[in-house]
């Protein structure tokens, strides 16, 4: 992998591992640095909604999440005092998505299944034990300076995506 071809990529989450298969599938070589030691099993976000089908869709990943995940045509707001807000009936959408509906699936399964698929392509590594510390740029790409279980080592590479979520180093670095 040429060091000055190569994208950076900040985070192993479920944005993450989709910008790194976007890059697969167009041949561009990328490293992905994460700072867990492997794809956190919390079940944070766990809804897919039409658009983001759509765009998955167009990367060859919806029928596997449709086999792993659950559809549901509702839309609920609720509040703990109130209960029930607002309801919404996704299939009013059939004429404008394929997908009028939300399809449950937490985001590390997301991103497992995704890197599940990226190990058939070649030209990236995946770094856990990884984080991003700082980015700099200069003339030739970018620097990032990336705590590792050697300690800190720079990493080169043309361009530098952060997925490294709400505290981002590479957001703080720009």
């Amino acid at each position: 992998m040429n060091d000055e071809d190569r994208v950076l990529i900040a985070g192993g989450g479920p944005i993450g591992y989709t910008t790194a298969l976007n890059l697969a599938k167009y041949g561009i070589p990328f490293i992905l640095f994460e700072a867990s030691h492997d794809i956190a099993e919390d079940p944070r976000a766990a809804t897919i909604h039409p658009p983001t089908l759509e765009m998955f869709d167009r990367i060859g990943l919806t029928d596997t999440f449709m086999e792993r995940g659950f559809v549901t045509q509702n839309y609920h707001f609720r509040d703990r005092r109130q209960g029930l807000i607002a309801e919404f009936d996704l299939s009013v959408l059939k004429s404008d998505t394929q997908f009028p509906y939300r399809l449950m699936l937490e985001q590390h399964k997301i991103s497992r299944i995704i890197a599940e698929t990226l190990s058939s392509f070649t030209d990236h590594e995946v770094l856990n034990n990884h984080t991003v510390q700082s980015v700099r740029q200069d003339a030739d790409g970018v620097i990032a300076l990336v705590k590792t279980p050697r300690g800190e080592q720079e990493f080169r590479g043309r361009y530098m995506i952060g997925c490294d979520g709400g505290r981002s180093n590479v957001r703080k670095s720009i």
